[in-house]
């Protein structure tokens, strides 16, 4: 548990239990139930991958993939503080957790938008997909069109 403090520490959030316990398991890796159900404002979305929480980095300041991904990505303005992916699609796009309320939003990073303010792109770029971490596991279905 020792690797969920450093990463709490690091993001001045205290992360959710079911969080947490998915990545006891798990730590990262392929979900064998794929796809987000899509609403009348989006089409469905996948996850391709979950970052991993502790796994060896080579040339990285940390050995939280996680961790590195949320710091690069504030770091070039590119997520909110308070928004920490944790899984990703297979165009690049973030699923995290908003760490204020722990609902899940995906999040389209090529909808940048230089006429508007950060805050307009942040909330143009976020598509809310569950009220928790554990809820968003629910969702998740089979892919229908997965080939695999």
């Amino acid at each position: 548990m020792a690797d969920f403090g450093d990463l709490e520490q690091a993001l001045g959030y205290l992360l959710p239990e079911s969080f947490k316990q998915h990545y006891i398991r798990y730590n990262g890796g392929a979900p064998s139930d794929t796809q987000v159900p899509g609403d009348d404002a989006w089409e469905p979305t996948e996850v391709a991958m979950f970052y991993s929480i502790k796994h060896p980095l080579p040339g990285q300041d940390s050995t939280s993939e996680m961790l590195n991904h949320f710091q690069a990505m504030r770091a070039k303005r590119v997520i909110p503080d308070f928004f920490l992916p944790f899984a990703w699609d297979p165009g690049g796009n973030f699923f995290g957790l908003d760490l204020r309320d722990e609902g899940v939003a995906y999040y389209a990073t090529d909808v940048f938008d230089p006429a508007l303010s950060q805050a307009e792109n942040y909330k143009k770029a976020q598509r809310h997909v569950a009220r928790s971490f554990e809820h968003f596991l629910e969702i998740l279905e089979p892919n229908p069109d997965a080939s695999w």
